[in-house]
């Protein structure tokens, strides 16, 4: 079956996502990169952005228009490959029913925790998950053979919050959270 970084290379929404996690390199003593990694196997749980997403956010933050993709920077695609994989170790990859308000229980490559909250599509009416309060998952639950990609509309921007502030937007840690404070 298809690895992640295959899904990703084949489908037309995650090309370029795909070319910038074979930018990124494991660790600074390593050769290997995070594509090489999505290749093998795992239990990664990615937000990939669209092309389109991608384009917009490199658009918004070098002030041009119609970035070229080859030429980013080492340091902007580690910032936005380490924000989308979450490498779940020995448990599965989150699905969208796993997900629950709050963070979720791994810390993405950056060591910072994803946050999942909901909102309401003002056209359709329909439910849809955001991630880190930016990113609106558009195409959801792709299992593959190392893991689930979730397609999101947005670059995951890092989150900012601390621990502390994580418990207090969980609904059943709420009296924790006001014992903590």
């Amino acid at each position: 079956g298809s690895t992640i970084i295959s899904f990703l290379e084949e489908s037309e929404n995650y090309t370029d996502f795909a070319y910038v996690c074979s930018k990124v390199k494991l660790s600074k003593k390593s050769e290997s990169n995070i594509a090489q990694l999505l290749s093998t196997r795992g239990n990664y749980t990615v937000f990939a952005p669209t092309n389109e997403a991608l384009h917009a956010y490199l658009d918004s933050i070098y002030v041009t228009r119609d970035s070229d993709i080859t030429q980013i920077p080492d340091s902007t695609a580690e910032y936005i490959v380490r924000n989308a994989i979450i490498d779940n170790g020995n448990n599965d990859a989150y699905l969208t029913t796993d997900f629950l308000v709050g963070a979720l229980g791994k810390t993405n490559m950056n060591d910072r925790y994803i946050t999942i909250s909901y909102d309401n599509d003002s056209v359709t009416s329909k439910a849809i998950t955001v991630v880190n309060e930016h990113s609106r998952i558009v195409n959801p639950d792709v299992k593959v053979t190392n893991g689930v990609v979730h397609g999101v509309d947005n670059v995951v921007q890092m989150s900012n919050a601390y621990l502390p502030d994580l418990i207090e937007q969980t609904p059943n840690l709420k009296i924790f959270s006001m014992l903590l404070r």
